[in-house]
This record gives structure tokens, sequence and C-alpha cells, in this order.
């Protein structure tokens, strides 16, 4: 790790917390105490008058007095700092030389520029091309001619801005569009980070107009779009002032992608059009409903994810990272829209050409996240209670205020006299109280027959019957524990899986053809030790889950398998189902990276110490 990043990597720790033990900072860098102490001494000296990492009985905080500065620190501004002493800048020096480059440059000539050896070059060299493979460009070596970047105009910019800029004082930028660009980005409200990012961007374009290097075109596999934006045709006109050239609808579309990267107030965002963004998301859902069973309102959640996805597209197509504030917890937290996102990364992918980092898969995750907690609490309407009474509408209105007041808000009331209700319409509620016994038999609702009607302790005991009575009911998910013995093969082991689900009639005849079907189509095989199986049952309306604990590992590809997770979902979901089933993904997904569930799964004696790892999970209640 170089100076520059011990820094970044010290500063970017800090300022996600109110404060940190010395210790566990360090052992998260991986440096001694003496290097942090001299990077903090280094860094408050940089820092002076901006901010300040202070130390308090072996706890770091940061004290940030300048936070417009501060930002601009964030951003990389300490990067100018670095000489050629520090690996980052020479490695930077390279790309910037080879994108400004005519002709082919020798590896000496660089050595002499930078005052460093051959061979430090050479290592320098190998970082570099992995940098510029990242952006599909290519630096070539032919002997006796020496290195060249080979590539597309709009990738080599984009190079230069994320991993070139910041390392180099660069002043092509007029005090005119200077002015112009922060009079409008205190009108526009544009944060900090924005404003310096188009100010790159702007300086970048300068560059490589000023040396001939159009862009002729935005060679993409998805094209940008948008409406006239003032704030842009603005900042254009100044720079084609400066420029004394019109620029083409492409060099346009360049300089819009640099405020289009997330959600500006008074801007009109600027992206994909909903045709293409609908294609790709269908793409998206196409590939989710492959590799798992699950229900979506696709029209609700395209909603909920469009404006997300199409500043998402941008950054990808600009390669710009955004800050990760959650510090890779989603993944534990929400593991089950953790992999909708890491599907949904996929299919980005491939559409972009492109890698999709974990901290856009977490954003992404957390907008399904909530999209299906918003579901659940949509569809947790409050319980219904009825009210029967014989006695007058007085003493219906008193059982009416002692249930708000032991049961509070929670519940909805409906109020009947004895003659006006119809027993036809029992099935509608979540209970019914009455002050005289109701002649029906429906074991589906409770009835409670008040007869202590002040006795608080009598009423939520009673209450409390209902809601383990209705527990039981929507208790839809049936656990198996298989200890499997030796086979040999992946598919020997779901056969064993399927005859004792048969057996059990727990599963319909066909079911083992949808398993081997889906299995032709998309691979069930997980990695990290796990397998998950899944497909619609027609032989149970309950969610059945088999767990197959190998004897013995199976190594398929150089992977080791030990856990076979066999769902079988109803081809009818009822009341309660659906959150049933994401609890069951959510307890995979979640096992899937977590070494200690998998210790305790490999040691789990029995059946009924399955079933209460499961409640624990909440798969089961």
């Amino acid at each position: 790790m170089t100076q520059i990043d011990r820094w970044y990597q010290i500063l970017n720790q800090l300022q996600m917390m109110p404060e940190k033990a010395k210790k566990e900072l360090q052992t998260e860098l991986g440096i001694s105490r003496q290097t942090l102490d001299t990077s903090i001494e280094q860094l408050n000296d940089l820092l002076k008058d901006v901010a300040k990492v202070d130390e308090q009985e072996s706890r770091l905080r940061l004290i940030v007095s300048d936070y417009e500065h501060f930002e601009d620190v964030l951003l990389g501004s300490l990067k100018k700092e670095s000489d050629f002493n520090a690996p980052s800048k020479r490695i930077s020096y390279i790309l910037k030389r080879l994108i400004d480059a005519d002709e082919s440059l020798l590896i000496d000539d660089l050595a002499d520029e930078m005052m460093v050896s051959r061979g430090t070059i050479n290592k320098d060299l190998k970082v570099a091309k992995e940098i510029a493979n990242r952006y599909d460009i290519a630096i070539i070596g032919r002997p006796n001619k020496g290195l060249r970047a080979e590539g597309s105009e709009f990738n080599k910019r984009l190079l230069y801005i994320n991993q070139v800029y910041d390392y180099f004082e660069v002043d092509n930028v007029s005090e005119t569009l200077v002015a112009v660009v922060t009079s409008l980005s205190k009108l526009y409200h544009l944060p900090r980070h924005t404003q310096i990012l188009l100010l790159k961007t702007l300086s970048t374009m300068i560059g490589r107009l000023s040396a001939k290097q159009f862009l002729d075109q935005i060679n993409l596999p998805l094209a940008i779009v948008g409406q006239a934006n003032p704030l842009l045709e603005d900042i254009l006109y100044c720079l084609e002032s400066d420029l004394e050239m019109t620029l083409s609808q492409a060099e346009r579309d360049f300089l819009s992608l640099s405020l289009n990267l997330q959600y500006h107030q008074g801007l009109q965002g600027e992206g994909l059009s909903e045709e293409r963004l609908q294609t790709i998301y269908q793409k998206i859902m196409s590939q989710i409903h492959q590799e798992v069973i699950v229900t979506f309102n696709e029209e609700e959640l395209f909603k909920e994810l469009e404006e997300h996805l199409k500043f998402m597209i941008n950054r990808l197509i600009f390669r710009n990272q955004i800050s990760d504030i959650f510090q890779g917890e989603l993944r534990d937290k929400y593991p089950f829209a953790y992999r909708l996102s890491e599907i949904s990364a996929k299919v980005l992918e491939a559409q972009l050409g492109v890698k999709v980092d974990e901290t856009e898969i977490s954003y992404l995750a957390l907008y399904f996240e909530m999209f299906l907690k918003g579901a659940e609490v949509e569809e947790a309407i409050k319980p219904k209670i009825a009210v029967v009474c014989n006695t007058g509408r007085g003493t219906a209105n008193m059982i009416q205020q002692q249930l708000r007041k032991v049961l509070g808000d929670h519940v909805e009331i409906d109020q009947y006299a004895e003659e006006t209700f119809n027993l036809q319409t029992v099935k509608d509620y979540f209970a019914v109280f009455t002050t005289f016994p109701l002649r029906f038999q429906q074991e589906e609702v409770p009835v409670i027959h008040l007869t202590h009607l002040f006795n608080e302790n009598w009423l939520m005991e009673e209450w409390q019957k209902v809601q383990r009575h209705h527990q039981k009911q929507m208790d839809k998910t049936k656990a198996l524990l298989m200890r499997l013995g030796p086979q040999d093969s992946y598919e020997a082991y779901l056969q064993q899986m399927i005859d004792s689900l048969e057996n059990l009639q727990f599963v319909d005849v066909d079911f083992r053809y949808r398993i081997f079907e889906r299995e032709a189509r998309q691979t069930s095989l997980f990695g990290q030790n796990i397998a998950f199986p899944h497909t619609i049952n027609k032989g149970s309306p309950d969610i059945v889950l088999g767990l197959g604990l190998l004897e013995e590992p199976l190594w398929i590809e150089g992977e080791s398998l030990e856990f076979i997770f066999l769902l079988a979902i109803p081809e009818v979901l009822g009341d309660g189902m659906e959150e049933d089933l994401l609890d069951v993904y959510d307890v995979i997904f979640k096992f899937s990276n977590d070494t200690q569930m998998k210790d305790t799964l490999r040691n789990i004696p029995d059946q009924d110490r399955l079933i209460e790892w499961l409640k624990e999970g909440k798969v089961l209640q």
C-alpha cells in the first residue's frame, strides 16, 4: 500500500464513524503502529486548517473545520502532493504520457523523466496495463518502437479523468468558464463532488480537443438521451466560445454524462430512454426468474428502480465510483435482496461490458429490500376484529374502548348488534369478541366470549391465544433433514433427496422432472459449499425445504459441495406465504456467506434441532 493510499484509507475509515479504536484501524490497514502514527502525523501536516485526526485514549476521531476543502481532499486533492517516489504517481504519469502521446514512448525515456530505474518502470507498467484494461485500453509494446495506448477516445478520456487528473496540476480551464461553473453550481445546488467532476471533465475535454482528438461518437451499447438542460447549455456556450468551435453531439453527450450520475433537484436527469431501460429491466427480471422463484409486481418494481437504474447505468458507463456508506453490511443484513442485486449486476455487466462493483450492488440491493419490505407492509393490513353485542350500543362502545386500551391502534374494530351480524362474514375477521355464545362452528376464526371485560390481564391472555392460533395456522413451511451417504454425482444426490420427498408424499410425481429441467437451463450449484435446487411443487400447499447434509464433500470443478437446500414451492402461495418464502431465501443466502452457520449445520444432531435452527432464522414460527 502506497503512502497516498494509506492516507485515504485512514480518512475514509474515520469519516464513516464518529470514532474508531486505533488498534482496530491498524489491523484493518495491515500496518505497524509506528507506520500508522507516521501517516497520521503526515496527514495532520497536510490537512492543517482543514481537518485533524485527533487521538484520545487510543481512540481516533476526525475533526473537520473546513468542510468544502475537506470534500476536495476526499475527492483526490492530496494526490497532487505526492512525488515520483510514490508508485501511484508514477503509474498515473505513465498513463498520462501514453494518452497524450502522438508517437510511441520508450521505457528509457519514461525512466529518465521520473528519474527511476528501468526495472521500476517495468513493475509500474504491469500495474498500468491492468488499470488501462479496465477501461478497454490496451498498452501495447513493440520491439524497437516503444509503447502505445490503443483504444477509443471515449475510454481514453475516462481513464484520464478517473486515474490521471487528480495527480497533476492542470490549468487549462479559463477563469470565465470556472466562474460560470461555480455560479451555476450554486444556482442549481450542485454538490461539491459533482462540481469538481464537471471541472475535471471540462479540463479533459479541452486538453483533448486542443490536441485535435475529437469524439466523433460515443460508441456504447446503450444510447444516452435527454431533454434540453439549461445548465448544460450555458456551460457549452462558454466552452464553445473559449475553444472557438462548435461541439459535436457526441462531445455534448460526454459532458452531459458527468452531470447525470445522480439525482439533482432542479435538473432534468438524462439517461436511457424508458423503452431502452425497460428492455434492460426485462432482461434483469428474466435472469432473476431463471435463478430464483419469486413473485414481483414487476410494473411497480420498475417504477421504484427506474430512476436509480438510469443514474447507475450512467455511473457504470462513466466508470464513476460512489462512496460506500454501507461498508459491506448489506450482504449480511439483506441476503436475499443482495442476491437479487448480484443477479441484476451480471445482466448489466453483459449489457455494458463493464464491471459492477460491490458498492453499486449494495445500493441496488437497498432498493430491492425496500420494495420487498414495502410489499410486506402493504400486505400487513391491520387485523379486523368483530365485536358482537346483545346488550345495547352503550355496552358495545364500552367494549370497544376497553379493547382499544388493551390492544392499541393496531387492530380494526367493527361493531355489530346480535341481529345484524352475518355469520357468513365470520371468515373475514381475525377474531370475534362477543357478549353471548355464538352458535356456529368456525375453526379458522377464534371466538372470545367476553366474561372478564375489565380484567386487562385476562383480555391480553385471550389476545395472545388468538395470535398463537393464527401463527399455527400460517406455519406453512415443512422442513426435513436428510443425511446423504456418498454418491458419484450431484444428480445422484438430487435423485436421493427427491425420492425421500416423494415417499413422504410432500411433492408431486413431476417435481423431479421440473427440478432437472431447471438444472439443464441454470445450474443450482451456488458455490461456497452450497447447492440450491428449487422449483414449483403441485403436491403440497406448504413450502417444503429439504436440507441434505453430505457425509463426504463432493468436489465439482475444484469446489466442494456439502449442503443441498432442496426447496419445493407451492403452485399457489396462500396468505402470509410470500413472506415465509422470502424468509427461506434470506436464511439460505445469508448461510452462503456465514462460516459459523455452516459449522452449526454440519453438527446439527437431528430433525428437531434443524427446526429450532430454522425458527431462529424466522423461517418457521
